[in-house]
């Protein structure tokens, strides 16, 4: 269901009444001429409508026209400064020569020293309305005045009290001419609907007058309700004697507090904070009730109101949301932000505003690249508090290829083995090539913390760890050397010998090394890459193995959730930079290297150092690699992207596509693509720059 704007709703509602003070004559299909004249009141006299002569009945209202006529449908509209009242529609019938209508005492009495406006409406069948002529009506009290007058609300003129602008509690002055010291006092505040309350009794210190106070809540318990406020005055011991009576009308003309947008700190919403949310907007006020419509206005260009159905048993205070792409499109403009609550009165009370001013703190793609480049020239061994140094230096990369996929997502094989290989490059690193075309980076572990995003930081080997190769422990422990599981992984580490090409294709085509681990096709995948496709055809029992391999992986995995440390090195006393070279010399594959900590600030700074030492060409490789604990799929804003990189000409376009699925998949966010120049890698140079060319959405 949509809802008007509530300030559309009071247009019309203002709309309905007729600004001529002449019946209106309509031309309707089937009628020569429609003629309405005014309503008529049967108690008023001379234009006065007296509550005495009522005396507590309702107001007798006969509508009469010439052209009268079973089937027609007939409304009424009584409206003053005060309030708005509807009579329920009629239809005639019976060949009725007039309508009767009935409104209210207490709608009357609302409405005294008022003078209302009555309006008719006829309708024929599905042509526009016809409005009557108006009425106006002044309502009087012609009852005389008795020996206590009325009390009087100082401050509050024509007995109208608007809580929106009542601080505190409703002072009642009381004063009568026989008024004297000794004589007890009580004020009333009473009426139809409304909670009575009783002052305490008060004696009176002179002839002065007395002041009495109701509670604010009271007051505003009354929002909308007719009340009576009256005195009692007991002279001299007699008996008490009830003042005249002072009908008052609460109303909400006055919203004394703005909106809250509780995720703005000093005036400014930061789209950065947002994450692509939406912004949530609350508001509450004095008085607030079921029944009551609230809304909010964001006075953005264009502007947008909220929905606003009746309040129900909703939290106080209200909640709201603004689209965040409405909040995206007034970056850099200052919005004002006003609340409007409808009482049923007929009016509506609009709040002060709340402005704010809308920022991006996010960095531009030349700031992300200087950052980069920033932590990879930073060599620190340790960060504050002997922290590993992927906390506050270094670039955490992942090399990814362009696929029927999301680059970010784990794949079935990363799930099963939980974890996800990555890079640590620096200036020290020795990385000179990172093994796929593109990628992406995560932030810093210190940034990503600040963000809520860090992810759990698994184990490191300093050259390539082969962890698709039967690894157990989440890829950062040894193959296994007896049963099934051994077998698989000897044969796989026989093959990777005996056929370096195929292995070097495998790792460089995930997706396919996925299907086969997996027990799925990969012919189509395959079809584009005939040389990888003939090397595996060489090797039929590649599948199985890779299944098998995997298999056990998996349930390795369960069996190491409770390792606080799933690195190896230490089970190797090969801790140290010295202790590691000497077990490394020995070893004929890169699938036999123990794994160091990631908890340990002074493991992983032997990760980086080692790279710096000769070691065998069976487990030498230009990279290193890092593993990250397997997130779920789909969450690519809850992850610590920082952008997405391209090595060469080819990667170009893939990291484009990332950019142009993460801005997707994440309701517009944006990352930059960033080119890591492999030949400043090699260098030890900062190999991070940004092009606006490259970017295949704009910031």
């Amino acid at each position: 269901m949509k809802y008007l704007p509530i300030f559309t709703l009071i247009a019309l509602s203002v709309l309905y009444v007729a600004p001529d003070t002449r019946a209106d004559t309509t031309q309707v299909a089937g009628v020569t001429a429609i003629s309405v004249p005014a309503p008529i009141i049967a108690e008023a006299i001379n234009g006065e409508l007296d509550l005495r002569l009522l005396n507590g009945a309702d107001a007798t209202v006969e509508l009469a026209y010439p052209d009268v006529a079973d089937g027609h449908t007939v409304g009424l509209f009584w409206t003053s400064n005060i309030q708005q009242y509807r009579a329920p529609v009629q239809t005639v019938s019976g060949g009725a020569r007039s309508v009767i209508f009935k409104i209210p005492n207490a709608t009357v009495s609302t409405d005294l020293g008022q003078t209302p406006k009555l309006t008719a409406s006829v309708g024929i069948g599905g042509n526009p309305l016809v409005i009557s002529a108006p009425l106006d009506i002044k309502v009087v009290n012609s009852t005389p005045a008795g020996d206590l007058p009325q009390p009087v609300l100082p401050g509050s003129p024509d007995n109208q009290v608007d809580i929106g602008a009542l601080a505190g509690d409703l002072v009642v002055s009381v004063h009568y001419p026989t008024i004297d010291s000794g004589q007890i006092v009580q004020v009333l505040w009473e009426g139809q609907g409304v909670t009575p309350y009783s002052t305490p009794l008060r004696i009176t210190p002179d002839a002065n007058p007395i002041q009495f106070t109701i509670p604010n809540a009271v007051v505003v318990s009354s929002l909308g309700k007719p009340v009576i406020l009256t005195y009692k005055a007991s002279l001299d011991g007699q008996e008490a004697v009830r003042s005249d009576p002072a009908p008052l009308h609460i109303s909400l003309q006055t919203l004394p507090d703005a909106p809250t947008v509780p995720s703005a700190g000093a005036g400014q919403i930061d789209l950065r904070n947002l994450s692509n949310r939406d912004l949530a907007v609350t508001y509450t006020y004095p008085g607030i009730a079921t029944g009551h419509t609230a809304g909010i206005r964001w006075a953005g260009t264009p502007v947008y109101d909220t929905p606003h159905p009746p309040i129900g048993a909703t939290p106080r205070p209200l909640q709201f949301t603004i689209p965040y792409s409405k909040v995206k499109q007034e970056k850099g403009k200052t919005v004002d932000v006003t609340a409007s609550v409808g009482v049923g009165d007929g009016k509506l009370a609009v709040s002060p505003k709340l402005s704010v001013e809308i920022v991006d703190t996010r960095p531009t793609g030349e700031q992300v690249a200087a950052d980069l480049n920033a932590r990879f020239e930073d060599t620190r061994a340790t960060c504050d508090n002997n922290r590993p140094s992927y906390y506050c230096n270094g670039v955490t990369t992942r090399g990814t290829a362009n696929g029927n996929f999301d680059p970010w997502d784990p794949s079935t094989t990363q799930r099963r083995k939980g974890s996800v290989s990555f890079s640590y490059i620096r200036k020290d690193s020795k990385v000179t090539y990172l093994w796929q075309n593109s990628g992406y980076v995560f932030l810093s572990g210190d940034e990503a913390n600040q963000q809520n995003l860090l992810q759990e930081y698994l184990c490191v080997f300093p050259h390539d760890g082969a962890t698709d190769i039967g690894r157990l422990g989440y890829g950062c422990g040894f193959a296994p050397t007896t049963g099934r599981a051994s077998n698989a992984a000897d044969r796989l580490v026989q093959l990777s010998i005996d056929n370096p090409r195929l292995f070097e294709l495998l790792k460089g085509n995930e997706e396919v090394t996925d299907r086969l681990a997996n027990g799925k096709d990969a012919s189509d995948l395959l079809l584009k890459n005939r040389e990888l496709a003939d090397l595996i055809g060489k090797v039929p029992e590649l599948r199985k193995l890779l299944q098998d391999s995997l298999d056990l992986v998996e349930a390795s995995k369960k069996a190491s959730i409770n390792v606080a440390d799933p690195s190896t090195c230490a089970g190797k006393a090969a801790t140290e930079l010295n202790s590691w070279h000497a077990f490394t010399q020995q070893l004929t594959h890169r699938v036999q290297q123990c794994s160091l900590s990631t908890q340990s600030a002074a493991q992983f700074a032997v990760a980086i150092q080692a790279r710096a030492l000769s070691v065998p060409t069976s487990v030498f490789s230009t990279w290193n690699e890092l593993l990250i604990k397997v997130w779920a799929a789909g969450i690519p804003a809850r992850l610590p992207l920082q952008a997405f990189y391209y090595q060469n000409a080819t990667g170009l376009p893939e990291a484009k596509v990332y950019q142009q699925k993460y801005a997707s998949r994440t309701g517009g966010l944006w990352l930059p693509i960033i080119k890591l120049d492999a030949t400043k890698l090699a260098g030890g140079v900062g190999p991070f720059s940004y092009n606006t060319a490259d970017q295949a959405i704009q910031q």
